[in-house]
């Protein structure tokens, strides 16, 4: 698979993990009634990195849900490249495994083809 090398990413000197998130990981936290809490904690951790794809933010806003957060990155993950992820899977799950081949290249120099 050819990756798109349009990445740009902000990240932390300290940061030592990267998170990506998909709908249903924020819709759960959300009705769980801790997103809030989270993103208020990830805010104060300058260790941490999180993600998310605009096909994740796309879903999540047909529901209503709305994310406001300086420390967290909305990454484009509309691309060519989702028509070779599995049918299956919803256009949030396409995108965050889209970004997650592309933090693989950005990082590591190399990305699985699938």
């Amino acid at each position: 698979m050819r990756w798109k090398k349009t990445l740009t990413l902000r990240r932390s000197s300290n940061a030592d993990y990267t998170l990506i998130f998909d709908s249903s990981s924020l819709i759960v936290l959300n009705e769980l009634k801790f997103l809030d809490l989270f993103v208020s904690r990830i805010e104060k951790q300058s260790s941490i990195n999180i993600i998310i794809p605009t096909t994740v933010l796309d879903e999540i806003s047909k529901g209503g849900l709305t994310i406001n957060s300086h420390s967290i990155q909305i990454i484009n993950s509309y691309s060519d490249d989702l028509a070779s992820i599995p049918e299956n899977l919803g256009n949030g799950e396409k995108g965050v495994i889209n970004i997650s081949g592309i933090l693989e290249e950005y990082y590591f120099g190399h990305s699985h083809n699938r």
